[in-house]
């Protein structure tokens, strides 16, 4: 966040005076201000809080060093007085050092502290209401510099996120609730790592850090009562810091979290560096490369179904020598809550042992519809089939909206995650692999072009100013057959197409398409990668993107004797005028 200057940071009304001055706070609140100290300073801090009972404090302010998050102030049973009733005052005067320091105010109290006073009611209906319940309101804090002159060295800021370090490998802090995060990560010899956890414990903990080996799920550290301390505010708080090591392997570091207590909806009074609910991950000094994130996809693959196209139906069987840790991915179309295109996983007998989740599938890039999953698991020692079924729209090299960032990784595949890992694998069977869709490629396609990018978008029919028109062959009528020439020299050639066009029953009418200089089609319209055009449903719009390589090739357009720019037949289309094809360059 960037730093704006604030001249007073006041709550509440009170004649007390301070750069900061919170009053009349109420129950359950944590007030957070953000200060940036010039130069030396004294400041005198006058709080009123809440005993819960005698030497336990239920409301109270601290402030912490945003450098190292050492705790520089905190109002104490210590250096409280005890008022009236629970209330409890401190006048503390001392000297911050030039820095940066989060000042905070807890009025939630500690449920995990057995009750001390409590009300009267409380008393004759056994509730938890506590006497210090009714002194809300009555909580204030004021910061001021002892000397006048001092305040121009102390102004507010907006409070500043970290940057993360350079040695951090993960860094999942000021975690809210109900989360299940997880990062992989490879090392390649013997590594210390510095882990700074902190999380709630109530009997058992609730939000908690671990790590575990994905070969084989064993756990290598996680979060005790026993290996952590308390990290100030209420009991349930602890946090782990420390150093552990790691011997070669791949590793998850996991932070799970429920719906109470956390950063962003405290129960109980927060930890005293509240920031650092979550889990940090660091290298030590002098083991950087040893440490890195895993990237699974270098992994051996043990068998994959990728590229498969419509309406397949594919099984890849696979035997594993011994028992081992797998990654499996699948990639395919996800639509209203449904999977029209999925991978999973068998045993030989035909048992599925993995399969997708609808609600752990994530975006796979271009339309939301493309989907994709993957998880870690340990297989034993057999023999294993990898299944893969689509339906009839949306598959590799026929998109009818954006394609995945990764198209490559369409279908499902499985990956070792040892490097000596025994396998083998079959070829896939069944119908829409790969071979059957480069069959259905058009006959110069395979040779001339990279990709084709359908229908991107409705259009207003006009080029942006990063293109630069090659083929302008439009207002086609009736029974016409006309061509352009068509130079391309780079060897990647970006063009955007737009070609309007009529088609019946699954039959064109009217239409365009690219051949290359043997005459071979590279590229021309088709039904599943078109949008309707507007008026009737015969009309059809091409808009997207072909790459196309360097090559002489010839633009086509021909219609049929009905239906065309000039008389259209049937409705005519939103831009009748466009009846035909064009071609730009995008200048990337």
């Amino acid at each position: 966040l960037g730093v704006g200057v604030v001249i007073r940071s006041l709550v509440g009304t009170s004649d007390k005076e301070g750069f900061i001055v919170w009053t009349n706070i109420p129950k359950g609140q944590l007030y957070h201000q953000t200060i940036e100290v010039a130069r030396p300073v004294e400041v005198q801090i006058d709080a009123r809080g809440s005993f819960e009972k005698p030497g336990v404090l239920a409301t109270y302010g601290w402030i912490i060093n945003q450098l190292d998050h050492s705790v520089v102030w905190q109002m104490t049973p210590q250096n409280t007085k005890l008022e009236q009733g629970q209330l409890g005052r401190t006048v503390s005067t001392f000297t911050l050092p030039k820095g940066v320091y989060s000042v905070y105010y807890s009025s939630y109290g500690d449920r995990q502290v057995p009750a001390g006073e409590r009300t009267l009611w409380a008393k004759l209906t056994g509730d938890d209401d506590r006497a210090w319940f009714s002194e809300a309101e009555r909580w204030y804090m004021a910061l001021k510099t002892t000397r006048k002159e001092q305040a121009v060295d102390v102004r507010l800021i907006e409070y500043r996120e970290e940057t993360p370090h350079r040695s951090d490998i993960w860094n999942l802090q000021r975690q809210t609730g109900f989360k299940n995060e997880r990062f992989n990560f490879e090392v390649k010899a013997p590594s210390r790592v510095h882990l700074l956890a902190m999380g709630d414990y109530v009997g058992q903990f609730t939000d908690f850090a671990k790590i575990a080996k994905l070969e084989n799920g064993d756990v290598v550290w996680k979060m005790t009562y026993d290996n952590t301390k308390h990290a100030g505010g209420s009991l349930r708080n602890r946090v782990f810091e420390g150093e552990i090591w790691l011997q070669p392997g791949i590793y998850q570091v996991l932070f799970e979290s429920d719906m109470t207590h956390h950063y962003t909806g405290w129960e109980d009074n927060p930890p005293l560096n509240p920031t650092a609910w979550g889990v940090c991950m660091r290298v030590v000094s002098g083991y950087e490369a040893n440490i890195g994130e895993l990237r699974p996809f270098d992994h051996p693959m043990i068998a994959g179904i990728l590229r498969p196209g419509d309406d397949a139906d594919l099984v890849q069987r696979f035997t594993l020598q011994q028992k081992t840790g797998v990654y499996i991915h699948t990639m395919g179309e996800y639509t209203d809550g449904e999977v029209f295109d999925k991978g999973w996983l068998e045993n030989e007998a035909g048992a599925i042992v993995w399969e997708p989740k609808i609600s752990e599938a994530r975006e796979a890039g271009g339309n939301p519809k493309n989907r994709q999953e993957d998880d870690f698991i340990t297989l034993d020692a057999g023999v294993y089939q990898l299944r893969f079924k689509s339906d009839g729209s949306h598959s590799y090299n026929k998109w009818n909206v954006n394609p995945p960032e990764n198209k490559e990784r369409w279908g499902v595949s499985i990956y070792a995650l040892a490097s000596d890992a025994v396998f083998s694998a079959e070829e896939p069977v069944g119908r829409g692999g790969l071979d059957e869709v480069i069959k259905d490629v058009l006959d110069g396609a395979r040779d001339a072009i990279e990709d084709v990018r359908g229908s991107l978008r409705p259009t207003n029919g006009a080029f942006g100013e990063n293109e630069r028109v090659l083929v302008n062959l439009i207002r086609i009528g009736n029974q016409e057959a006309v061509s352009e020439p068509l130079e391309l020299v780079e060897s990647r050639n970006v063009l955007r197409i737009i070609a309007l066009g009529e088609n019946e029953a699954g039959r064109w009418r009217d239409y365009g398409w690219i051949e290359d200089a043997k005459g071979r089609k590279v590229w021309e319209m088709r039904m599943n990668e078109t949008i309707p055009a507007g008026g009737d449903n015969r009309n059809r719009l091409f808009d997207g993107q072909v790459i196309l390589k360097a090559g002489t090739y010839r633009v086509h357009y021909q219609s049929n004797g009905t239906h065309a720019f000039g008389d259209f037949s049937f409705g005519p289309p939103d831009s009748p005028a466009g009846w035909g094809i064009r071609i730009a360059e995008v200048q990337e």
